[in-house]
Order: structure tokens, then sequence, then C-alpha cells
């Protein structure tokens, strides 16, 4: 009777000690358009990525990434034990 090779469950990677902690941060970028219905339920698609590309083009173009953007409003550790290479 042939058996079957036994795996044996990979144990988890533990951090380097000397490693640096890993933050996810969300940050918030406002852009504008204009259109014909008071609570803009006609805005489309094509409409607001046409606009957004217009507002990221004026940041690059008066560099004023740092005023539009500001601190991050939410911010956690990412856990790196668990992530994949590549």
């Amino acid at each position: 009777m042939i058996q079957a090779a036994r795996t044996v469950p990979a144990k988890p990677k533990q951090a380097q000690p000397d490693a640096k902690p890993v933050y996810n941060h969300a940050f918030t970028l406002a852009f504008q358009l204009k259109s014909n219905d008071p609570d803009g339920e006609d805005v489309t698609e094509q409409m607001l990525r046409a606009a957004l590309l217009k507002r990221l083009d004026e940041l690059d173009e008066h560099e004023q990434w740092d005023e539009a953007v500001g601190a991050p409003f939410d911010t956690y550790e990412v856990d790196t034990s668990q992530q994949q290479p590549g």
C-alpha cells in the first residue's frame, strides 16, 4: 500500500527584531465638478474621472499636495508577518 506523504505546516514567520513597523494611512483628496442636478444624480463615472484627473494636474502644477491632502484620517499598523513575496 502506498502512503501519502505528510506535510508539516510551516511555522509562522516572526518579524525581525530590528524590523520597523509598517503603517497603512487613509487620506482624503477633495475635488469638484459641475452638473445640472442639484443632488449630483447626473454625475457619471466619466465626469468624476475627468474632474479628479484635472485636480491631480492642478496639484502637480501648483505643488499643493501637502495642503490639499493634509494628515491621514485613519491609520493602522500592517501585519507584515503573513505577506507573500512579490
